[in-house]
């Protein structure tokens, strides 16, 4: 496109799913929930579930009826308890079958981005969770490499730990979780050659400390939760969790400011707004897919994101959301729909190229040396994996040496000396959102 020319008017449709693998929950773990977001105690019963689900339940004050039974309704507590039953799920999602059914304005079938967690190893594991480093992170690679003629991308997701200890509370901050969260990376950046470039948050949830840290390493953070209207749930309430009440309602995308990730400001990573379908909260209604569309067609192009959960059977939420937004399309016959992964729709909005970043490698002696193209790099230096000969995976800094495009690493004493070494483990990120990786085997 040349300089100036007017775009066609374009809806990128990303479809991007939080991945953690099977999800239980006991009876009695369901009524937890309930005592612990409305403060309501009583009996675990099926027959006082059916009640809560039926808006009948004498123990359930009027103001809460609705929100309780949106909460425990049969849809949000159909989880895929195992393997198998994801299995299931994921052979029909990834047919032809399914696919050829959700088709584009160009032809192309549906695109989804799988933003993949690794649960850590905790005791005990009361939900059941596939646990283990790279468990979850396998099951998807191998499922791309059965399917070749799927668009689909691994990207990233995390879940930071929660300081009780608790193996299903709910943790905001990066700081404390940095080890695994880094350990993780360089895992999966030695064992699959994998380095992402797009992030979703656990829990919705971006805070001071990650947000600098994202500013580190992704281009992109799909994040934004932006919504109208108080969501009216308790344990919601004052901005706990998925805090985006001052952020843009815009499908644009804006890049942070550094004081404060909700406003925009000047630095370097786009954050483009996701909501919900298939849970209780924020979910994505026809008013904002109308607004998605009225933005294309009077700046060119928007990408609509929507998000849910792979313990969920997630094909008729996104069957719905394609239908809702052909409905809408009607009126607005001149933007086209295009599906796209998170990536993908990110470099097409943002215009941005294809090129790789230039990465190249050697280790001489006990030094590492590293040469990339600063020029090209959203990360602010080479991403450093090591894994150690008993196992553990670590992470480290560079030095820079001549403060643009050489980097370097000494293994010594100081740091780990090289006989104690096994793999090591280098990335970078484009400005693009391509990454380049290189190996060193011991």
């Amino acid at each position: 496109m040349k300089k100036g020319e007017r775009r066609q008017p374009e809806i990128l449709l990303v479809h991007c799913v939080d991945t953690e693998g099977p999800l239980d929950e006991t009876l009695e773990a369901t009524f937890a929930r309930l005592k612990e977001i409305y403060g309501i105690a009583v009996e675990p019963t099926v027959s006082n579930l059916r009640k809560i689900q039926e808006k009948n339940a004498p123990f359930i004050p009027t103001d809460l009826t609705e929100l309780a039974a949106k909460t425990f309704s049969q849809e949000n507590l159909s989880y895929l308890r195992s393997w198998g039953e994801v299995d299931e799920m994921l052979q029909s999602y990834f047919s032809n079958e399914f696919r050829s059914r959700l088709v584009d304005d160009f032809g192309g079938q549906l695109a989804t981005s799988w933003f993949v967690m690794d649960h850590e190893e905790y005791k005990p594991n009361p939900r059941n969770k596939a646990i283990g480093q790279g468990v979850i992170h396998k099951k998807y690679a191998d499922l791309l490499l059965l399917h070749p003629s799927v668009r689909d991308e691994i990207q990233y997701h995390f879940h930071p730990s929660s300081i009780s200890g608790n193996p299903v509370g709910a943790g905001t901050s990066f700081s404390n979780s940095l080890p695994r969260l880094t350990s993780d990376l360089a895992m999966r950046l030695i064992t699959f050659q994998w380095f992402p470039s797009t992030f979703r948050p656990g829990f919705h949830s971006v805070r001071p400390d990650s947000h600098l840290w994202l500013e580190q390493w992704f281009p992109f953070d799909f994040s934004n939760q932006a919504f109208e209207t108080s969501e009216n749930q308790p344990d919601l309430s004052h901005g706990r969790f998925g805090d985006w009440r001052r952020a843009p309602r815009t499908w644009r995308g804006y890049r942070p400011s550094l004081a404060d990730h909700q406003l925009p400001g000047s630095l370097d990573r786009t954050v483009f707004r996701c909501l919900n379908v298939g849970t209780r909260l924020r979910e994505l209604q026809e008013q904002h897919i109308t607004q998605a569309f009225t933005e294309a067609k009077d700046q060119g192009s928007a990408i609509l994101a929507f998000t849910n959960h792979d313990f969920r059977d997630i094909r008729k939420d996104v069957s719905n959301v394609v239908a809702d937004v052909k409905k809408v399309q009607r009126v607005f016959p001149d933007v086209k729909v295009r599906f796209a992964t998170a990536s993908d729709a990110a470099r097409q909005h943002l215009m941005l190229g294809e090129e790789v970043p230039h990465l190249e490698v050697v280790l001489d002696g006990n030094r590492l040396l590293v040469t990339t193209d600063q020029t090209q790099l959203h990360s602010h230096q080479p991403f450093l994996a090591i894994k150690h000969r008993h196992g553990a995976f670590l992470h480290d800094n560079f030095d820079q040496l001549d403060g643009v495009n050489t980097f370097c690493y000494t293994f010594d004493l100081q740091t780990i000396p090289l006989n104690l070494v096994e793999n090591i483990g280098v990335a970078v990120v484009g400005k693009n959102g391509k990454t380049a990786t290189a190996l060193v085997n011991l």
